[in-house]
Parts: structure tokens; sequence; C-alpha cells
């Protein structure tokens, strides 16, 4: 304990991926070898301002060892995929969690995530099975930035022996650029999206109305790396939810 409010803390851990076989004819990817990693982490987490303000700050270093990728086995098309242990990589990232009581009922929070993720040397093969060096690529679908920014608020109203509970909330969430593809060519720019709820919770019973990609952003959500196929998110989406509580 840094103080009575705050709590310092140091991990390490080491991960382990074991080994296996790939259904191929060809002898090069007949196994691949375990993977693992080093996994260092230092933080702190604690309330301020009265306790008003919760926050939890981060920061990691990961060393990854032989990782596991699985590609496209050359000469198949695209029809069969092996796993291939392709090289080794870092992860050096940040990551900071607020949560602030602007007055009673009233609550803003804001999470970001700071990430350097690349292959320190990476080997794959081309369609005719002959190996590209792609060192230094990022990592894929590993967005070196994201945030999340959300005003909630919650009212109780006492009728009679139950609480009526109001509830709403708007949501703003970014995430920087990121690369589907091991080379880096094919990519999604950065993107924002805002969402909102709101509704009430009597006896059991809940009404919410809800609106997802308020300003109906087009952006890929995934795309196959050894294909021209992609799955785009999902546009301005509008809908109601009911639920009910057994007691």
């Amino acid at each position: 304990n840094a103080t009575n409010n705050t709590n310092l803390y140091l991990t390490y851990s080491r991960g382990y991926r074991i080994g296996g076989t790939n259904t191929s004819l060809d002898s090069r990817f007949e196994s691949y070898d375990p993977e693992t990693s080093d996994n260092f982490e230092l933080g702190a987490k604690g309330r301020l301002f009265d306790n008003r303000l919760e926050f939890a700050l981060s920061a990691f270093y990961i060393q990854r060892n032989d990782i596991q990728l699985q590609v496209a086995e050359p000469g198949s098309n695209g029809f069969n995929f092996v796993t291939l242990n392709s090289g080794d990589g870092q992860n050096l990232g940040l990551e900071m969690d607020l949560n602030f009581i602007l007055s009673k009922g009233l609550r803003l929070s804001y999470n970001l995530g700071l990430l350097n993720a690349e292959y320190t040397t990476l080997e794959l093969l081309d369609a005719e099975g002959n190996p590209i060096s792609l060192e230094d690529k990022k990592a894929i679908i590993s967005p070196p930035s994201t945030s999340n920014l959300m005003l909630d608020y919650t009212k109780v109203i006492r009728l009679g022996s139950n609480d009526l509970v109001f509830n709403g909330n708007i949501q703003w969430t970014r995430q920087s650029e990121i690369f589907f593809d091991f080379s880096n060519t094919v990519s999604q720019e950065a993107y924002s999206l805002f969402n909102t709820r709101v509704g009430a919770d009597y006896k059991g019973i809940g009404l919410y109305f809800w609106v997802q990609n308020i300003s109906d952003e087009q952006y890929i959500q995934w795309s196959a790396p050894v294909a021209p196929i992609s799955t785009l998110g999902a546009p301005r989406t509008y809908g109601v939810t009911m639920s009910y509580e057994f007691n």
C-alpha cells in the first residue's frame, strides 16, 4: 500500500501455448512448437477526492517467443490453413481507467489504452512457398490507441415499497488505425462511435430504448488477410429491450 487509498503492484507471469500438428501433406507443416511469453506489469489503483474518483493505471511489457500464426498453406489457394511458428514479438502498453462521481447519480468514466505491438522477427511464406521477411511490422488487430468516454445518470424514486430506477447514458468510443494482414497493407483507419441508452426498471421489469452508432459511421470490423473479403461494422441501429427479473 502506497497510502491508505492507493495500492501499487508489480507482477510477472509466463505464458505457454502448447504446440500441435497440422492437417497437411507437406512435411514442412506437419507440426509446430509451443509459444511462450514473459509478461511484466506495474500498476496503481486507488481513490482520490473523498473517494469521488476511482483510478487504475498500469504499464506492461510482453515478450512473445515462437509466435504461432495461422496462415494459408502455400499452394492451397486459401482452402487450407496451417499454424506456423513465425517469429517473435513484443507488446508495450499503458492503460488508464477513471471513474468520477460528478454529483448524486451522475458519473463520468474514461478508459484509455495505448499499445505498441510489433513483430520483432516475422517470416512467412508466399503462395509458392518462398520465405518472406516481415520483421518490424505492426501486429494485426492491435490498435495503438483505444478510448471510451461515458456519461451515466441514475435516479431512484421511491414508490410505496418499490423503487423506480431511471437510467440513461451516452458513450463515445474511438479506435485508431488497425491492420488486418501481416504485411500491413490492409487496414481500417481511425474511427469513432456514439451510443446511447435510456430507460427504467420497476418491480423487476426493465424497459430501455437504445441507439448504436448514432452517427452511422462506416468501418471495417474484420478483413480476411488472404482474400478480398471484409465484414463491415453495424450501421446506425435502434432498438428496445425489455427484461424481467425473477425473484
